[in-house]
This record gives C-alpha cells, sequence and structure tokens, in this order.
C-alpha cells in the first residue's frame, strides 16, 4: 500500500493559503479516497491464470464452432448432390420418355 504523508499535506495545503479547516478537510477527504482506492484494488482485475483459462475456453469454443461449419458445409454438399443426382436422373427419364414419343 501507497503511504500517505498526511502532515505533510496538511502543511503544504496551509503554506499555500488553505486556512487550518480547509487544509484539514481536503487532507481527510485525500486520505479517505486514498483509502477507498485501495481497499479492494484488484476486484475488477483478472489474473494471468483467469485470462490464460479464459484464453483457453475461446480457443475451445472458436474450436467447435469451426467444426460445426464444417459439418454444415458438409451436409449442405451431400444435400445438393443429392439433388442434383435426382434432377439429373428425372432428366434423363424425361428425355428417355419424348425420344421414344418421337
Amino acid at each position: 500500500m501507497l503511504v500517505f504523508d498526511t502532515l505533510s499535506f496538511y502543511h503544504r495545503l496551509e503554506k499555500s493559503g488553505f486556512t487550518k479547516d480547509q487544509a484539514e478537510i481536503v487532507t481527510e477527504l485525500v486520505r479517505e479516497t486514498q483509502e477507498k482506492s485501495f481497499e479492494s484494488p484488484c476486484e475488477n482485475l483478472a489474473t494471468k491464470q483467469e485470462l490464460q483459462q479464459t484464453e483457453h475456453r475461446l480457443e475451445l469454443r472458436i474450436e467447435q464452432t469451426k467444426q460445426e461449419l464444417q459439418n454444415e458445409i458438409h451436409q449442405t454438399k451431400f444435400d445438393l448432390i443429392k439433388w442434383m443426382v435426382t434432377l439429373l436422373l428425372a432428366q434423363t427419364g424425361i428425355l428417355a420418355a419424348l425420344v421414344k414419343l418421337l
């Protein structure tokens, strides 16, 4: 924790023109603010290990999403080929029927 010299701060305020009451109030406010800022400085900070765990989870999720997309692409390709073969067979049948009729 950073040490705050309240007495020195108080005297500097007085020398710069503050009254004793003003210097005392400002010194107290600064001290309280400093204490509050050091009460829980790590509350919103992540450790290196937490960041690495998050990075690992994100990498896994990205890999999972890639795999899902690959599966979707393969399924779509399969569906397209299935429909193309079906339409090709139907077209061949129609052409054969037309040739017989002529």
